[in-house]
């Protein structure tokens, strides 16, 4: 009795140390595969923030630059033209909307000020934006000149006020 109570116990302790075998044995896979979706999504993190900073890279370089110069004539609204001014202090900026409220034919003036990049004042007047300059030059004088006109066509006005090294040949 006592041969067949510890073949029992052989026979269950192998078919145990089998059933705990097999148990390990699912328990790893689970565990293998559980590391390997880890292991991807973690190249996945890497490969997508890869991705984000070339996207950002070359985004910035079609990005719009702060202040601006150019506007598109259409883009001026009930407005005719702009002068765009880059360099320009507030102050000099409000002198300078004032003068050219003080030109004949300009119905309106609107001004939005910059400190680091580029100023504008959108102006609503009759005649052409040549008529106009002429008549804003000739009351700013010490504001601007015709060396500070980077260009002028029409609708649009661009006055850089910048310091450059040419302007110690006066």
């Amino acid at each position: 009795m006592k041969n067949i109570i510890i073949a029992v116990m052989v026979f269950g302790c192998f078919f145990l140390g089998l059933a705990a075998a097999h148990a390990q044995s699912a328990i790893d896979k689970a565990n293998y595969k559980v590391n390997h979706a880890s292991t991807s999504v973690d190249n996945a993190v890497e490969s997508a923030s890869a991705a984000g900073a070339t996207i950002k890279k070359i985004g910035g370089l079609f990005k719009k630059k702060k202040g601006a110069k150019a506007t598109k004539k259409e883009d001026l609204g009930d407005f005719n033209t702009l002068f765009s001014i880059e360099g320009i202090t507030l102050a000099k900026l409000k002198t300078l909307n004032e003068n050219v409220k003080a030109c004949k034919d300009v119905t309106e003036t609107k001004i939005k000020y910059s400190g680091e990049g580029v100023s504008k004042i959108y102006v609503a007047h009759k005649g052409s934006t040549e008529n106009l300059l002429t008549a804003v030059e000739k009351s700013s004088k010490s504001i601007f000149t015709d060396k500070n006109i980077e260009n002028m066509d029409d609708g649009i006005v661009e006055i850089s006020l910048k310091a450059s090294t040419d302007e110690s040949d006066e």
